[in-house]
């Protein structure tokens, strides 16, 4: 059945806000607010280029692929493309995106943990992941029906009640122009970019179901509604970005030491009190639950295929969540620490892959290996420089 067209951009922006809002979107705005010195807008601007343009174009050069990220990286070339499509499916999954969940889980939790160190829980974690995945189907649908809306309440309930009761401490001298910058590479650690791209057959879906077709959609009514709907989507966002950057600058005096989990932990106990920060960290937590299994799910069936069915789903599971729980037993501090040089090499590279995609589509530009090998260079020289300079 066909929707009228207000309906399918109010459908696809929610949709688009539930992918993209996740653990990065938590916690990279807080750091800001904090080391903003009450320049709140500067650094937020610069976080919303990268937190909100980016993925929003990522969204719209993937649905003129029709969702298939296989076409979208295959202007590579077989091998480069291959090589790119596993190294952001890491970067989704054990490597960075599911590992930060699970440290940022037991940040939000652990003042209600006593002697639970981060191993048993990044244990405890990954197995009830696996459950959750085999033998909890239904409790996964209640999950996401409840808890991830219920995630989005609880910081909203937050940031409504840190504004409330906040003080303006005036500004700081600061360096914008440095502040702007780190603020815009700051989010590149959202990796909504690369997480617009892979589910971005989601939105594909989305859209043939609107228009009632099974077969390929119109490419420019798709490119049109979902650049819509992403605008109104990225508004949702920087409204909650705008607000967790001010939780950041106005409650944060002294966490600057703290990491991003113990800071956002820690104002929500001095807001809220115990019980507040209790029910805010659980629901952070089975909201989390629900994203890892959804991202398991897509990593597990691409080992399998990549494997020609030599590695089977379940053991292909099993293997991403055990190393997650590994990697994730570093420690948020230390995870955001190592893994911030790579995506800040990487993420460029997708970058100009989808600006060339985008044109190749738009305009017919056929170039993109000599200008994704030149960021390649380029991104690899900026950050090796400053360490032997």
């Amino acid at each position: 059945m066909k929707k009228s067209l207000a309906t399918r951009i109010l459908t696809t922006s929610l949709a688009i806000f539930a992918m993209l809002f996740g653990a990065g979107n938590l916690i990279f705005p807080l750091r800001i607010g904090v080391q903003s010195g009450g320049h709140v807008f500067i650094g937020f601007f610069g976080f919303a280029l990268t937190g909100i343009l980016l993925p929003v174009l990522g969204l719209m050069a993937i649905v003129t692929f029709q969702g298939n990220y296989e076409a979208f990286f295959g202007r590579l070339g077989k091998w480069l493309g291959g090589i790119s499509i596993f190294l952001s499916m890491m970067i989704l999954g054990p490597l960075i995106a599911m590992p930060r969940i699970m440290s940022l889980s037991y940040e939000m939790l652990k003042a209600f943990l006593p002697g639970v160190p981060l191993y048993v829980f990044t244990a405890f974690f990954a197995f009830l992941a696996f459950l959750t995945t085999y033998r909890m189907s239904r409790l996964l649908d209640i999950i996401g029906k409840y808890l991830s809306p219920a995630k989005v309440i609880s910081i909203v309930t937050v940031i409504v009640a840190g504004l409330v009761t906040s003080h303006y401490a005036g500004t700081q001298p600061i360096d914008k122009g440095t502040f702007f910058w780190e603020s815009l590479i700051r989010g590149y650690g959202t990796l909504d970019l690369i997480g617009a791209i892979f589910f971005g057959s989601i939105v594909v879906r989305l859209l043939a179901e609107y228009s009632g077709k099974s077969e390929a959609i119109d490419i420019q009514k798709a490119v049109k509604i979902t650049g819509t709907s992403g605008l109104f989507a990225g508004l949702l966002l920087g409204i909650v970005y705008l607000g967790i950057t001010c939780l950041g600058a106005f409650h944060g005096s002294g966490l600057a030491h703290l990491n991003e989990g113990e800071i956002f932990s820690t104002i929500a106990y001095t807001i809220l009190g115990n019980l507040g920060a209790a029910i805010i960290g659980l629901v952070v937590f089975l909201a989390g639950l629900t994203t890892m299994v959804s991202i398991t799910a897509v990593v597990g069936e691409y080992i399998t295929r990549i494997s020609r069915q030599k590695v089977s789903y379940s053991v292909a599971v099993g293997s991403v969540l055990t190393l997650c729980a590994i990697v994730a037993s570093s420690g948020l501090s230390a995870l955001i620490a190592y893994t911030t040089p790579f995506i800040n090499f990487f993420y460029p590279t997708i970058i100009t892959l989808t600006v060339c995609n985008i044109l190749y589509k738009v305009y017919g530009f056929s170039w993109v290996k000599i200008p994704v090998v030149l960021t390649a260079l380029f991104s690899a020289w900026f950050i090796l420089v400053p360490l032997f300079w």
